[in-house]
């Protein structure tokens, strides 16, 4: 049996993973990929409800993920959940102060991961629904800590949606129906976003 993960998130390429695994290993890793999910669903819960918490949920989901995958071979995708992580910590930390230069070096620092993950792309080590789902998971992440909520949630229903496809596409619907429901928290919050703005929008007294 593959490992799960690199099927999971991946289309088959041939030497990413190219070894068996125990039963063992393969049900660890089943419940880690089940785990992760559902601290999505967490973590997107706590960012609607502007939780400091969710900053945290989202530092671990990165670390956990950044740690798995490079442990599974799949280095390049093990650094796009590093910057995650980041981007997670930067809005903890912005949550009580804001700074502009800051933001710019910020702003520099995810333009290269950007160029980095493009190139991986042509380089045939990334899928594009991994590009699309790890792109979409740091900017998203970094717009809502820059409190650009409308993009950041739209970027991060784009995120479950390539996941919830690369998860289906490999066969894992346990996954994927994990990161339908956190798109879901998504498509709310943009509704709920929305609703506000057009309630901003009506003359007094109408």
């Amino acid at each position: 049996m593959f490992d799960i993960i690199s099927n999971l998130v991946a289309a088959p390429r041939a030497g990413i993973i190219s070894h068996f695994v125990s039963p063992k290993v393969s049900t660890v890793i089943f419940i880690l990929s089940v785990f992760l999910g559902i601290l999505s669903i967490a973590n997107k819960l706590l960012l609607l409800a502007n939780r400091r918490a969710g900053w945290t949920s989202g530092m671990v989901i990165g670390l956990l993920s950044s740690v798995f995958f490079y442990s599974i071979g799949l280095k390049i995708l093990a650094f796009a959940e590093l910057g995650f992580f980041v981007v997670m910590l930067y809005g903890y930390a912005s949550n009580t102060k804001r700074s502009n230069v800051r933001e710019c070096v910020f702003d520099i620092l995810l333009t290269c991961m950007t160029l980095v993950l493009s190139i991986a792309l042509f380089k045939g080590q990334l899928t594009i629904y991994e590009l699309i789902s790890s792109l979409s998971f740091i900017w998203g992440g970094y717009a809502l800590a820059v409190a650009n909520r409308f993009l950041g949630w739209s970027l991060l229903l784009s995120a479950h949606c390539a996941t919830s496809l690369a998860s289906y596409l490999a066969g894992e619907l346990v996954f994927s129906g994990l990161q339908v429901l956190s798109g879901i928290v998504c498509v709310f919050a943009l509704i709920k976003l929305l609703a506000h703005r057009r309630s901003q929008c009506r003359p007094v007294g109408g």
